[in-house]
C-alpha cells in the first residue's frame, strides 16, 4: 500500500451512500518521482489507478483486486504540487463481492483522469 510509504496524504474523505468524494495532496520529494520525472515529476498513471483503489478499499473495508479495467483515460498530467488532486468515485455491486467504479480525478478544476473498472473482494475467487 503505497500510502504508507508517504506518496500521497488524504486531506478529505466523504462518503455518501455508493459515493466518495475525497482529496489527496501527492508527496513531490517521494523516490518514485526520481524516475518519473527527475526536472518535473508527473504522478505515474498506475499510481492513479493504485490511489483510487485504495480510497475503495477505504470506503468498503476490506482489500480488493482490480478484476478489469475497460476503460481508463489519462486526460492531463498530474503535476504535484500544493494544489490537491480531486477524487470523484462511484461504484455499485455487480455481484457478490464485486464492485463496479467509474472514477475521475481532476485538478486546478480540469478533469485529469477517467477510470471505469471492477475490483473484487480479495478473498473471493471469480472467473477469468
Amino acid at each position: 500500500m503505497m500510502k504508507t510509504d508517504q506518496y500521497y496524504s488524504t486531506l478529505s474523505f466523504e462518503v455518501n451512500d455508493k459515493e466518495l468524494k475525497a482529496s489527496v495532496i501527492i508527496n513531490r520529494e517521494h523516490p518514485i518521482h526520481n524516475g518519473h520525472f527527475p526536472e518535473q515529476p508527473v504522478v505515474p498513471g498506475v499510481m492513479q489507478l493504485q490511489i483510487v483503489k485504495e480510497l475503495l478499499e477505504s470506503m468498503v473495508q476490506s482489500p480488493l483486486v482490480m478484476r478489469n479495467m475497460p476503460q481508463t483515460k489519462f486526460l492531463n498530467m498530474i503535476i504535484p504540487d500544493e494544489e490537491p488532486i480531486n477524487i470523484h468515485l462511484q461504484y455499485k455491486t455487480t455481484e457478490v463481492g464485486s464492485f463496479g467504479v467509474d472514477a475521475s480525478l481532476s485538478k486546478h478544476g480540469q478533469t485529469t483522469t477517467k477510470i471505469k473498472a471492477l475490483y473484487q473482494l480479495k478473498n473471493e475467487s471469480f472467473n477469468q
